[in-house]
């Protein structure tokens, strides 16, 4: 009886201490399908983001490429 008992109380024990999840979530905002990729090194590109007010400067990301002619992909 007593070989059972200390097995149990350890699991309930376990059972009843609260648990805590942690919820990763990765946010990389909308994604897109794009027609093509162009250099912001290329004139048009570089007019298009001085209209825009964008810094082609801080295009790292993509190796400063600009996608053109993009669409949300709805992914569920």
């Amino acid at each position: 009886m007593f070989k059972l008992l200390l097995p149990i109380a350890l699991a309930l024990s376990v059972a009843a201490a609260p648990q805590t999840t942690v919820v990763a979530q990765c946010n990389t905002g909308a994604v897109m399908c794009c027609n093509s990729m162009q250099s912001s090194d290329n004139p048009v590109i570089g007019s298009l983001l001085d209209m825009l007010g964008l810094d082609a400067g801080n295009l790292t990301a993509n190796n400063g490429q600009v996608g053109v002619g993009c669409t949300a992909v709805g992914i569920e």
